[in-house]
This record gives structure tokens, sequence and C-alpha cells, in this order.
């Protein structure tokens, strides 16, 4: 951290950065950070430590708010909204030939020209690599999509979007032990988590719609369940906060509970475990705190729910889908 040129700590600083970071850290994780910060000089005090480590702004107040708007507006930027760079040209370092040299007559193909599973049988044996099925599933959707330019498997040449270039995070190529999604851009390989990147955006559009009250999206069928008596207690006391967060929950008996309707944006997870979270911290919190400064701790657990899960099989149409929301979802980096 500098202020005017001069390596310094400061602890107003320090939360600021924290405070921007709070909602894309997990845990006890701590920022990276270099930060360049120059003030008009008669408006901070040098001389407050005898090593000069130590700085008094005399606005703190407009100093915080400052750098933690700054970074909530760079941290929330999206992809679409970022302008690439890639890590190469930051580092000076010349980038890697893109064009495969010239074979030398008669000889053996280098290993840079790539042989995808065409057979079935290829495409099984495959699958018990690193990469499974999907490599070939992809080239071979791309060429009905945009042509026989994009399944030129030496060159892996990405094809152009519809508005003139490839999206930033790529098209998906294979999916990785079934957790992973793996891409190609212009700039590489691109890897996703894809359960985290499903949980981002369902918790970005969980906040968005907070906004407002929480749509309920009614389900065809009631999901009964067994209850502990502390959760159909929960239900009877903070009926009016789960209807604002978009839950429908009824009391059946003293042991039984049924859900009736969840956010709509959550409607294809499993209601009765999401149900149970939901009661597990209006039951620590309480209602009022749910709906205030545990909104956002609330909508993450409601959001890991709702996300799709590990080892669940994604076909290459539903990947891009997710990395297209990707784009398009502030801190989904």
């Amino acid at each position: 951290m500098f202020v005017n040129g001069r390596y310094v700590r400061d602890r107003v600083i320090t939360h600021a950065l924290r405070a921007a970071y709070r909602d894309v850290l997990h845990h006890d994780a701590q920022p990276s950070y270099v930060l360049w910060l120059t003030v008009d000089p008669r408006a901070v005090d040098v001389n407050v430590h005898p090593t000069k480590i130590e700085v008094r702004f005399r606005d703190g107040g407009a100093v915080h708010e400052f750098v933690r708007h700054a970074l909530d507006k760079a941290l929330a930027a999206t992809a679409q909204q970022q302008a690439p760079v890639s890590a190469v040209a930051r580092l000076g370092i010349p980038a890697y030939a893109q064009s495969p040299s010239p074979e030398p007559a008669g000889s053996a193909p280098s290993a840079r020209s790539v042989a995808w599973p065409s057979t079935s049988d290829e495409r099984q044996a495959g699958a018990q690599g690193a990469l499974g099925l999907r490599s070939g599933e992809a080239l071979a959707f791309y060429e009905t999509l945009f042509g026989a330019r994009a399944a030129a498997p030496a060159s892996m040449a990405l094809p152009e979007a519809a508005e003139g270039g490839p999206p930033p995070l790529g098209f998906a190529l294979a999916q990785l032990h079934g957790i992973y999604i793996l891409a190609q851009n212009r700039e590489g390989l691109v890897l996703v988590d894809m359960h985290a990147a499903h949980e981002r955006i369902l918790y970005e559009k969980l906040k968005a719609t907070y906004r407002e009250r929480v749509p309920v999206q009614p389900l065809l069928l009631p999901q009964g369940f067994a209850a502990e008596p502390l959760e159909v207690s929960t239900v009877e006391e903070h009926g009016d906060a789960l209807r604002e967060i978009g839950f429908d929950l009824g009391v059946l008996s003293p042991t039984s509970l049924a859900v009736r309707g969840v956010p709509g944006l959550l409607a294809q997870s499993d209601a009765t475990a999401l149900a149970r979270a939901v009661l597990r911290d209006l039951r620590e919190f309480g209602g009022s705190r749910v709906l205030t400064e545990q909104r956002d701790e609330l909508f993450s657990t409601m959001a890991c729910h709702g996300a799709v899960r590990a080892n669940r099989s994604l076909g290459i149409a539903e990947m891009n889908a997710l990395l297209r929301e990707m784009e398009e979802t502030e801190r989904a980096g």
C-alpha cells in the first residue's frame, strides 16, 4: 500500500479493502493487492509515526468510501465489460506462436496435430482419460453451428460470435471429472468450477430480485416432510419473513411440514433440502436479522442448494449457456 509514493500501513484503507472483498472471498481468505493512492499532501499527515510507516488522513471516512467504491466497481465488472488482456501481454512475454511450424517432407505428424475421437469405441476409451467423451462432441457441435472452420483440429480455431469475435470465456470443449468445464478462448484454456459458477450466478440474481419482494414459484405438488418441533415453530413464527424471501411453507401436523412454493430462481432445486437450510438460518439469526444484515448469508445458502451439483453431466449447449451467463454476471470472475 502506497500513499503519495510512500509505503505505509493504514487501518482505514485496510478495512475498506476487506469490505469491498467481503462478497467475493470465502471464509478467512485475504485479498492480494498493490494499492497506489495519490492524494493532496495537505489532506494527509505523515508525521504520526517515528518510522513514517503510518499516516493519518484528514477525512478518513471519505478515503474509506472512495477506496471501497472503486474496488466494488472493479470487482463487479462483468467479463463483457472487462477488456481482455492476456497474462503474457501484461508480463511482456512474447506470445506463443499460434501457427505450427512447417513439417519436413515425409515426417510424421507433430504433437500439435490433434486427432479427436470419432468412433464410439474411441470416445469410450477417451472417457477413461481426463477429458471424457465431450471433445469430439464439442467440435461437431461447433461445426454444425459455425461451419467447417470451427472444426479444424490442428489449429483449434475458435468460431466467431455473432457480434464479431469469440466471447470472453470462449466455447466449451469438455467436462472434466464431472466438476469442471474446459473451454477455449483467444488466450487459451478456461477452467470453470461449474457448481461455484452457477452458485455465484444464482446468488447475484437473488440479491437483485430482493430489491423487491422475491417471487414465489408454487409447486405443482406440495412436498411434505417430517420435521422437528423447532422447524415447525420456526414456520409458525416467521411465516411473513419466509414469504418475503420467496417461500410458502405450511404446517401439516406437529411433526410435519409442506413446501408449497419456493423462489422462482430455485424452482429446480431440492425443495425439502432448501427449506430445511432456510429454516436453520431463520432459527439461528431470527427473521428480522435474516431480512437485514444476514440477508446475503441466507441468499448464499439458498444459491448453494440451488446450484448445479458436482458429477452432473452437462451437454455442450448447457456448458456454453453457463459460460454466457457468467460473462453477464457481476463478480462471476
